[in-house]
């Protein structure tokens, strides 16, 4: 199988055009898997997969603060992947939750657009 680590911090922007707001940035690391293209077509062939360790900066001037996700996605994203919300800080301290990708529809084909659902408890005391 092929390997690679790739290290990632990009712009979280209001609409899909990156000269449009900015309200953040995603930051983390990415540890990419998939098999090599010269092997037969066997069950036992396991996909490509993206293991993701990430945290989302925002501040939108009102709300800010991080988000940790972490998980594993397929590549490119399968509407069954899913990603845990692990965390947060400031505004979304407290916070758990899933996310789910799928790709945009882009200059750049490995654009990923999250819909991320946060559950917020006011139980938790720092």
């Amino acid at each position: 199988f092929n390997a690679s680590l790739r290290g990632l911090v990009l712009p979280i922007t209001s609409t899909k055009r990156r000269n449009s707001t900015l309200l953040g940035y995603a930051r983390g690391l990415s540890f990419q898997t998939s098999p090599t293209t010269n092997q037969s077509d066997s069950i036992n062939v396991a996909p490509s997969r993206e293991q993701l360790f990430e945290t989302i900066e925002y501040d939108n001037g009102v709300v800010n603060g991080t988000i940790s996700l972490h998980g594993q996605i397929s590549f490119p994203p399968t509407s069954s992947d899913e990603i845990a919300i692990v965390g947060g800080t400031r505004s979304f301290f407290c916070t758990q939750g899933y996310g789910i990708p799928s790709l945009m529809n882009s200059p750049s084909s490995d654009s990923i657009r999250w819909e991320l659902h946060l559950f917020y408890t006011t139980q938790c005391s720092r």
